[in-house]
């Protein structure tokens, strides 16, 4: 009853009512029984992660084959089109994509196409156009 997660005092209750036994011989019963019950929900939980990981790598394995579809999924992550899907406390829980991974799903766009701007340099002009009426007192190169 502790491992499927029975309250204290339902356990007590159904043990005293259902076979006559009295609330202090199940109370200890309890305090014996709880570190095996903490241990075996530590080994189901851990059996469960190590499945949800094997299942997450094939799905990793099967689902991106090619920068085509990993762009694709970037493309609809950066345009809040996908659902992100996140385990909270052993349940899988659908939600929008935060703006945080939006605006990293742009970044790697950019850097994977390429598409950042390029190292600008100080550019010196190696003529001066003068003005009518003016006179030449740029000493220092014009910088863009």
């Amino acid at each position: 009853m502790m491992v499927s997660g029975t309250a204290t005092r339902d356990i007590v209750s159904n043990l005293t009512e259902n076979y006559g036994v009295s609330r202090s011989t199940v109370e200890k019963w309890i305090k014996i029984a709880r570190p095996k019950a903490e241990a075996r929900q530590a080994e189901f939980e851990e059996v469960r992660l190590r499945e949800m990981d094997a299942a997450t790598v094939d799905a990793l394995k099967q689902g991106l084959k090619s920068d085509l579809e990993l762009e694709a999924f970037l493309c609809q992550m950066a345009m809040g089109d996908i659902k992100m899907e996140e385990v909270v406390m052993g349940i899988a829980v659908l939600r929008d994509v935060s703006p945080s991974e939006r605006i990293k799903a742009v970044d790697l766009i950019y850097k994977k196409r390429g598409s950042y701007a390029a190292i600008k340099n100080d550019l010196t002009l190696s003529g001066i156009v003068l003005i009518e009426g003016e006179t030449d007192t740029a000493d220092e190169p014009i910088k863009d």
